[in-house]
């Protein structure tokens, strides 16, 4: 969770940084606003660069389009599952799920009830994994089959999960991707990326020596 809560915030950062620095752009075109566009949704920036010819821009733009859908689907269809999970557990062991980590819906797949767990504990000598029995952590299933179905869930649900970082990963590759190409296909059309303009090199005023000078991208 740690790395996807990672990438999703650098998305964010160059997201927010593109579109602002996008509109404070003048009129101009530029190699280095070609490739941020990109990087904020790919293919803006091919098209920015030609409208008439940005066939790679629109590859881009169908894998970063196909990709945000596979998250979200996995997403909804992961959530679903939790729901189910959640219930089903409730309803053949009497624990409520909703409210307790990984590791204790682990051992709730791994052992028939909490008196199972804890004297598998206590020979194995692990005294600090021993759980003290509550109302909230507290289950029996009604049988193996039910556990094992539950097991079967939870491994779907983790594997599930597994994947959301992978296809946030290739969602940044492909920016990065689109935006080098927009940037090099810019480049490739002759435009500019650094101006260097000196307006009134220098002025005195009583405030002392003052220089003008503006770099665009």
């Amino acid at each position: 969770m740690l790395k996807t809560s990672l990438i999703l915030g650098l998305m964010f950062l160059i997201f927010g940084f593109g579109v602002a620095y996008a509109q404070n752009l003048g009129a101009e075109k530029s190699p280095a606003s070609a490739m941020l566009r990109s990087l904020v949704v790919p293919g803006w920036g091919q098209y920015y660069v030609d409208k008439t010819d940005w066939s790679r821009g629109r590859i881009h733009l169908m894998a970063d389009v196909t990709i945000l859908s596979s998250y979200f689907g996995i997403e909804l269809n992961t959530a679903r599952l939790e729901s189910n999970r959640n219930t089903f557990a409730m309803k053949h062991a009497g624990i409520d799920l909703s409210q307790h980590s990984r590791n204790v819906r682990l051992y709730v797949s791994e052992f028939n009830s909490v008196q199972e767990y804890n004297d598998f504990q206590e020979r194995t000598r692990n005294w600090n994994l021993i759980i003290q029995q509550s109302d909230a952590i507290n289950w029996h299933w009604d049988d193996d089959s039910r556990r094992n179905q539950f097991t079967s869930l939870n491994n779907r649900i983790d594997q599930q999960r597994q994947q959301l970082p992978a296809l946030l990963t290739l969602m940044l590759v492909n920016r990065v991707l689109a935006g080098v190409h927009a940037y090099t296909q810019a480049m490739d059309m002759g435009l500019n990326n650094v101006s260097f303009t000196v307006t009134q090199p220098y002025q005195i005023s009583q405030h002392g020596f003052q220089a003008n000078l503006r770099i665009g991208f």
